[in-house]
This record gives structure tokens, sequence and C-alpha cells, in this order.
């Protein structure tokens, strides 16, 4: 990775302890005794419980005497209703922590209903960054797929039917006290779940390298991640390789420390009106945007494109700057195909006339305003429109 002259100031926020390694799921008693946490709440979706997934979970906390409320609601997108119902059974049932098990649906919903049972209010109270007054209940997040980096981060996205809208809220207290990162319960991650939510980690840890707010620790840890999604993916969608899967898992957990201080730009802008009209999936969103957002972008970042080319294998050594960057957007678009995700937002059912709403919505919303803050290049509402035809 080049070196580089940084003469801007920036602070750079961390607070989750992470702890890895095969069967640490098992170990969840002894973290919840460690933040005091009697009665915890775990927070999934329906799928999980049924395969398997949790059982290692629920076994280590009944072996252990730990009671338990097993809230299995959580949807794709989850909605402001599922948090408010899940903060209300939390404060009636007693629980005093939250686990989130699963992806970023689940661990963003573990976030918002710790904060929400402890602060009061609805879930809209909270909109924007830095609104909770005090603390919310202690969180441990255990990521089972192999993107989002919610784990980490202080940012928790859930959707308002009414408004169809993706609602943001943001603030250092919902920072999770612990990360469990156990890379046996991604065994049995399918393949279209592990391509869709890989596909994402790469969009923030790119999306995050170009940032206007990069800093010399993001661009470390977002160019790491790059790496090892350029390495693993592949294999973690393909084979299930668990080797490739746990370096996923990683990488992921990497991204959301990057991104969460470095800002993600105009993909996530303008995937989250897509995914809060039609309902589509996240990472799969983001995947399908992000080559047309870079070739908009490369004028404005071809130095770091060059620097991202080579963290994708790419021997650039011969190449200009411009060539290199160019073979980098060929090295996304490569990578998006070899783990079969769909060729435009046209397969997902986008409605081509419906375009000029989402680039309305993506232009001047507030949630996407914040995001597209920190894009490299600025764009206006017309310059959306025609990367969401390109995407199409």
């Amino acid at each position: 990775m080049p070196t580089y002259q940084y003469d801007q100031p920036f602070r750079f926020v961390h607070r989750a302890d992470v702890a890895f390694g095969k069967g640490r799921a098992a170990e969840i008693p002894d973290e919840l005794a460690d933040l005091d946490v009697e009665h915890p709440m775990i927070v999934t979706d329906p799928t999980l419980p049924e395969v398997g997934v949790t059982d290692p979970i629920v076994d280590a906390l009944e072996d252990a005497g730990i009671e338990y409320y097993l809230y299995d609601e959580v949807e794709p997108n989850p909605r402001v209703s599922t948090v408010e119902d899940g903060a209300e059974i939390f404060n009636d049932e007693g629980c005093d922590g939250a686990i989130g098990v699963g992806g970023g649906s689940s661990m963003d919903t573990a976030k918002a209903i710790s904060g929400l049972a402890k602060c009061g209010g609805d879930y809209i109270d909270y909109e924007g960054q830095g609104n909770f007054p005090t603390d919310p209940y202690p969180i441990i997040t255990v990521p089972t797929t192999i993107g989002t980096g919610s784990e980490v981060t202080p940012f928790t996205v859930i959707t308002d039917p009414n408004r169809e809208e993706k609602i943001g809220v943001g603030d250092p207290k919902l920072i999770p006290n612990v990360a469990l990162l156990d890379p046996t319960l991604l065994q049995s991650l399918p393949s279209k779940v592990a391509a869709s939510t890989g596909m994402d980690c790469l969009t923030q840890s790119v999306m995050g390298y170009i940032s206007t707010n990069s800093n010399p620790i993001t661009d470390a840890l977002n160019y790491r991640s790059v790496e090892m999604v350029s390495e693993s993916l592949p294999a973690a969608v393909s084979k299930k390789d668990l080797d490739a899967l746990m370096n996923m898992q990683i990488a992921t957990t990497i991204d959301g420390m990057g991104f969460m201080n470095s800002g993600l730009g105009l993909v996530h802008s303008m995937s989250h009106p897509v995914s809060a009209h039609y309902d589509t999936p996240h990472g799969v969103t983001n995947g399908l945007i992000l080559p047309a957002v870079l070739r908009y972008n490369r004028i404005a970042r071809e130095d770091k494109y060059a620097e991202l080319a080579e963290a994708m294998g790419v021997d650039a050594r011969s190449m200009s700057t411009r060539e290199a960057s160019k073979r980098f957007v060929e090295e996304v678009e490569d990578l998006s195909q070899a783990v079969d995700l769909p060729e435009g937002l046209s397969e997902l059912g986008v409605e081509e006339d419906f375009l000029p709403d989402l680039a309305e919505a993506a232009a001047t919303r507030a949630d996407t305003s914040r995001n597209k803050s920190t894009n490299p290049r600025v764009s206006t509402e017309e310059d959306i429109l025609e990367i969401y035809r390109d995407a199409y």
C-alpha cells in the first residue's frame, strides 16, 4: 500500500471488543458475565433457529443456566415496527442486554432495540446522528454473514414503509460492546447470501478508501479489506471454503471499523432508495450500483483506483495511473460476475420509468445526503439519474 502525507485533522473512533475463533460462540456466557447481563434477548431472523445456526449460542446459555428471550422476528430490510415491538417485549420480559445474531438486519435491529428499550420513545425520535441521551443496554453481535460490518459500527438502518425510506440512526453509544466472530457459524451460509454480503463488504471498503473523509487509519483498514475480499470471496461463494469464509468474516469486521470513520459515498445514497421501495437485498443492490458509481468517480480518484487495482491482484507496474484505474473498475465487474450477481437493476424488478424518482430521493433525502457528502465527486440529481441508467 502506498505511503501518503496527510495534513488534514481527523478523528478515528473504535470501541467494540472483537473476539475471534472457531467455536467462540460457546463462550458467550463469559461475555455476558463481564457485561453484568443476566437475561439477554437474542435478536435474529426466523430462519437461523430453524437451520440450527443459533444452537451453539442457545446451548451455551442453557448449559450456563442463563434465561433468555428469543426474538426471531427480524426480516430483510427490517421495519420500524419490528424494532419498536422488540423494544416493548425487551422491557416486558425484563431483558438487560441484546445479542444480535445474523446479518446486518439482525445486528442493526439488536442495536436499535437496545437503545430504544433503554431510552424510550419511537425509533424515528433518534433519526440522524448522536441523539441517544444515554448508553443503551449492553450489546453483543454475532455475525453469520460476510458483509455489512454492523458488528462493530454505531449505525442502524431501519425501513419506514410509510415514508418508503431507510431511516438511519448513528450514535457512538450504539457501538456493540463485543463482536463475537465464530467462523463455524458460516458453514450453512447460502451461496447467494455469501455473494450479496461479500459484495456489500467490497462496496464499503472501496468507497471508504476513496472517500473525501478517509485518513491513514481508514485507508489501511479498507485497503486490506479489499485485498481479502478479492482473494477469498469467489471460494467463499462457490466452494463454501471455510478458510475463505473465515477471511471474509475478518475482512468485513475490518471494513466496518474503516467505513464507520471514513463514510460510504454515493453507492449507499443510491442503493437505499432502491431497497426501501423495492425491498431488494442490500448487498446485491450495492454490488450492481458500484461499477457505475466507480466509472463516474474515476476522474476524481485515479491515483487511489490504481492502488486498489494492486489490492485486487493486478500487476500495475507497467501501467499508467489512468490505465490502472480503468483496470480496477474492470476487476470489480469481473468479481461481480464471478459470484453470479445479476447483471443490472432491471433484474431486481426496478422499473425504468421509476429511475427519476429514485434519483430525486438519492439526491435530496437526509439519510442519502449524509452518505453522498463524502463522495469524491459532487453529483447532481441529473448525474445520479445517469448513473442509475448505467446500472440498469
